[in-house]
Formats: C-alpha cells, structure tokens, sequence
C-alpha cells in the first residue's frame, strides 16, 4: 500500500481512470454484477477522496476494497516469486508502484499499440499467453504465476538438454 498522500493520490487516480467507461464499465462481461456495482461505488468514493483532505484509514478502506475486487488472491509469497516476474524498461516498471494487474495489463497494451517495445514475453504475461485457464483476464492468480513459472522451466529445460542445444 502506498505510504505517502502524494503515492496515495496517484494510485487513487489511476484507479479512477481504469473504472471508468471505457474499461471495467465498459466490459460488463469482465466482472460479474455485484462487482461491477462494488467497481462504480469505488470509483465515486475515489474521486471523492481525492477532492478533500483523506486520512490514511480512508484511503485504506478503498485500498483493500480495490484489492478485494481485483487482486481477491492477493500474496505476498506468489508476488515475490519468479511467477510474478517480467522484463520491463525503468520508466514503466517505476510507473507501475503498487498498481493492480489490469492496470499494468492495460498499460503494457498500450505501450504496445504505440509501437513501444515490450519484450515478447513480458508482452504474454499481461496477455495470459502461459496461463491454461484464461476465464479471468482482470486478475493474475497463483495459478498464473505457477503456469508461466513452469513455461520457464519448459523453455529452459529444452535449451540446455542436448535438444535444445542442437
């Protein structure tokens, strides 16, 4: 969770910006009813924080209402892990502080139709390329982060076996 009010304000106003009409409302088949409810009450109390003068309890209370919509499976192990990591360059990688995986998600998207380079497998990460169960494109599981860890392990196995090396 972001400590400072300027971290805070920053990461409310992303949040702002992904629930707006041309993301999450936009997509209602991305989240089911309640959620996209929870998402539109978020977004109202979010910028109403950001007009006046927050508490860090405020703040928190949309913080883990955030994390509770989008990241429900949120742990600290799996995010520290190898399954969590990707190739990004200084300026996005610093950009992206404690976002939630849809804004990275749509913001690697972005880099890449403005013909930003994203290396290709940074690229498949946000796309779910190694995940086997892709029903949940707004949300990177423990089952992502193990799926991708073992197309590593694939990947690396091949290359320094004798087939991989021929």
């Amino acid at each position: 969770m972001p400590e400072s009010k300027d971290k805070q304000e920053q990461w409310l106003e992303q949040v702002i910006e992904y629930i707006s009409d041309n993301n999450t409302l936009a997509e209602p088949a991305l989240l089911p009813p309640n959620d996209l409810a929870e998402a539109q009450l978020i977004k109202t109390q979010a910028i109403k924080l950001c007009s006046t003068s927050f508490t860090k309890d405020q703040f928190k209370d949309i913080y883990d209402r955030v994390i509770k919509l989008y990241d429900p499976n949120s742990n600290d192990e799996v995010d520290s892990s190898i399954g969590n990591l990707t190739l990004l360059d200084s300026s996005t990688n610093r950009s992206y502080k404690n976002a939630i995986f849809p804004i990275k998600r749509k913001r690697i998207i972005e880099l890449d139709k403005q013909a930003t380079y994203v290396p290709l497998c940074t690229k498949n990460v946000f796309l779910k390329y190694y995940s086997e169960n892709v029903d949940k494109m707004l949300y990177w599981e423990t089952k992502d982060s193990e799926d991708y860890q073992e197309a590593m392990l694939d990947i690396m196995t091949d290359f320094f076996t004798e087939t991989g090396a021929q």
